[in-house]
Order: C-alpha cells, then sequence, then structure tokens
C-alpha cells in the first residue's frame, strides 16, 4: 500500500512542476509580449527588463534564436552596440541561415567602422537570400533589401564605388521594377 502512496505523490509532485512549468511558459510569453511592445514604442529599458524576466521563467529560450536576435535588436537599438554582438552571436550560432541576424551583426560592425567585417556578414546575408528566397514572400524581400543595401553601403564607405554600382545594377536585374533596391542608407 505504501508504494501506491509514494507513486501517486511522484505523480502528484509531476502533474504540479508540469503545471508550475506551463504557468511559467505563459508568463514567458507575456513578458515577451510586453518586451516587444516597449522595444516597438523605444522604452528600451523596459523591454530589457521584459525579456530577462522571459528568461528567468522559461529557460529554454537559451536554445531560441529568435529570443536571442530580439535581445540583441533592443540592445542594438539603445545604442549598445558591443554588448548587442553577443545575443545576435548566439542567435547566428543556433540559426546559422537567418540573413536578418547577419544583418544584424553587420549593423554592429558599421557603427563600429569595420567596414570589411560589416561587408562580410552582409555578403553572407545576400547569398543567403539568394539561395532560399522566395521573392514574392515579403519576409525575404524585406531580408534580401536589408542585405543589399548593408552590403552596398559598406563598398560606399570603403569607396569601392564600381562594386556598389555593380551590386545594384544586379539586384536591379533580379527583381526588376523593384526601385526601393535604389533607397541606400549610407
Amino acid at each position: 500500500m505504501e508504494k501506491v502512496k509514494g507513486t501517486t505523490s511522484a505523480s502528484s509532485s509531476q502533474t504540479q512542476t508540469g503545471d508550475t512549468q506551463q504557468k511559467n511558459t505563459k508568463k514567458a510569453q507575456k513578458c515577451l509580449a510586453k518586451g516587444k511592445v516597449h522595444h516597438q514604442k523605444g522604452r528600451y529599458d523596459l523591454a530589457l527588463k521584459e525579456y530577462r524576466r522571459a528568461f528567468e521563467l522559461h529557460s529554454e529560450l537559451s536554445s531560441n534564436a529568435a529570443y536571442h536576435l530580439n535581445l540583441g535588436l533592443v540592445l542594438y537599438d539603445a545604442g549598445n552596440f558591443e554588448e548587442s554582438l553577443i545575443p545576435f552571436q548566439d542567435s547566428v550560432r543556433l540559426n546559422p541561415d537567418d540573413p536578418l541576424v547577419h544583418c544584424a551583426i553587420g549593423n554592429v560592425y558599421k557603427k563600429q567602422q569595420k567596414f570589411v567585417a560589416a561587408l562580410e556578414e552582409y555578403q553572407t546575408a545576400c547569398e543567403i537570400v539568394q539561395e532560399s528566397a522566395d521573392l514574392h514572400k515579403k519576409s525575404d524581400i524585406y531580408a534580401g533589401r536589408k542585405a543589399l543595401n548593408g552590403f552596398v553601403g559598406c563598398l560606399v564607405s570603403l569607396n569601392r564605388l564600381d562594386e556598389a554600382l555593380k551590386a545594384t545594377e544586379a539586384a536591379l536585374e533580379q527583381v526588376p521594377g523593384d526601385f526601393e533596391v535604389l533607397s541606400l542608407k549610407v
């Protein structure tokens, strides 16, 4: 009879642990949603607080590339460029084929005036987009423009103007009539 009691306690304990994990997961999701809103409204300290709280509640976020990307974007937008590299690098380690992460790392290097390193990241992003992009899918179009914009911007910053022009012309050939390719942010 005692073995049954012990088994019942163990299963009851497991149920409570499962319930707690489920509650913490929901709380973490709410924190992430709040963090996103704070980030969009420029309240970076509050966004960071919510993202870090989400991680405390749900440590499995350590293996979530999107979590690291979003955390890095908050740090970047807050002007903490060096610190933003850590979550960006975690994100690229978890998902090396995400062109937006390579663009984010390129943006950090560009801010630090490490144009050659930035150029390499943007080039990687461009290659990923070219290999896997569905040019009718908005997210792929966005990633491609962002990668190209960073790539061409670095070429201009390095005074490699002929290469910048060729890259822009090549992009226009791939997607004729897409004149947003020409809206370069240097």
